[in-house]
């Protein structure tokens, strides 16, 4: 019983040390600068162990922590325009409270981060001929097209069948970067090109080629479409792929394929479709390829070629009766038809070249022109 009592003692008292070894501790001080002037809404970080507490001075400059167990703490304080002050500091198993004082903080560089200021874009700019949007000021979503885009512009409208108005007026017309793009049709392209590489959209009052190289502007505009794409976002790989099938033997299938990339354009397509026209099979195939590149800095050119080519094969079957005073005559007449058609289109090489080569070219061509002069 006396061992048992003795132990019960020993514990205890360790118990107690232990308890009083663990006293909570309460730390404070001051934060001023080199003139004495205190510092309010500086910040303040006590770290010890894994644990950290952070706190603000108020306006007298004073902060305190309160209940801190811990044998040694390490102390930050950060304020713009003065040196980060790191101090550490041990807590001895009786100390309640710590009075630090006044910290003096030394001057120091202003250091600031990085700050980005996003200043909401204009939508709409209107200029001469061109009416200009901003396509960061609509929304637009990572699987959205060209398409989508257009539907959200103000003035211009987009109907089921991807046919698209600005104005009132009929835009048909497509150039990307201010070049044209591929076929130059609208409805061929809003719907595969992604709305995220458009960085604005312009609708231009275009009066034609002519207008453009004379800068004499006659008769009424159609509308245009220019794509501006984000730096770096002129390039891509689209195309399409579409199988068809129904009734009277008819089935089919159309593919294309574009590579862009910025102005090196290449595209080809091709199909086939054979259907039933009542009176036999009519075939169709069609194929073609389209490429336009830059020659060199000041100049561009473009070649294409298509193939249209259709096979019918029909029979007709006729049945007469023919009547007359000896009686009827029955009759039938048969007829088989076959006819091939092949059409080949090569496009001219269009070679283009800046306007003030053109002048140039012209003024040679005068010079160079011998002179007929005619004697009466």
């Amino acid at each position: 019983m006396k061992t048992f009592l003795l132990s019960l003692s020993m514990t205890l008292l360790i118990y107690g040390m232990q308890a009083r070894a663990q006293t909570n501790c309460n730390i404070h001080g001051i934060i001023a600068d080199s003139l004495k002037k205190v510092l309010s809404n500086t910040t303040i970080k006590l770290y010890f162990g894994k644990d950290s507490l952070n706190t603000t001075t108020n306006d007298k400059g004073y902060f305190s922590f309160s209940n801190i167990k811990a044998k040694e703490v390490t102390l930050k304080v950060s304020s713009i325009g003065f040196k980060t002050y790191l101090a550490k500091y041990s807590i001895k198993s009786d100390m309640q409270e710590i009075d630090l004082g006044t910290i003096v903080l030394k001057a120091g560089e202003i250091s600031l981060a990085d700050v980005t200021i996003k200043a909401k874009p204009v939508a709409i700019r209107y200029k001469q001929d061109t009416v200009e949007y901003d396509a960061n000021a609509f929304h637009v979503q990572d699987e959205d097209r060209v398409t989508d885009l257009l539907k959200q512009l103000p003035g211009v409208e987009v109907d089921e069948n991807e046919n698209v108005t600005a104005m009132g007026k009929s835009m048909t017309k497509l150039r990307v970067n201010g070049k044209d793009f591929f076929t130059n049709n609208v409805k061929d392209f809003i719907s595969k090109l992604p709305a995220g590489i458009v960085a604005k959209i312009q609708v231009i009052d275009d009066f034609g080629d002519q207008a453009n190289f004379t800068g004499i502007k006659i008769g009424e505009s159609q509308k245009m479409l220019n794509i501006v794409t984000k730096p770096g976002m002129d390039n891509g790989q689209f195309g399409g792929l579409s199988i068809n099938g129904g009734t009277n033997k008819q089935i089919g299938g159309n593919g294309n394929v574009n590579l862009w990339n910025g102005e090196k354009q290449s595209s080809g397509g091709l199909g086939y479709n054979i259907a039933d026209n009542g009176a036999g099979l009519y075939q169709n195939r069609t194929f073609g390829i389209n490429h336009n590149n830059k020659i060199g800095k000041n100049a561009s050119f473009g070649l294409n070629y298509n193939y249209n080519g259709g096979i019918n094969n029909s029979k007709t079957l006729q049945a007469v009766e023919t009547v007359n005073t000896l009686g009827k005559l029955n009759s039938q007449l048969e007829n088989d038809n076959y006819s091939a058609n092949n059409g080949h289109g090569l496009g001219e090489v269009l070679i283009k070249l800046p306007r003030k080569y053109i002048y140039q070219v012209l003024l040679i061509s005068i010079i160079i022109t011998p002179t007929l002069v005619t004697v009466h």
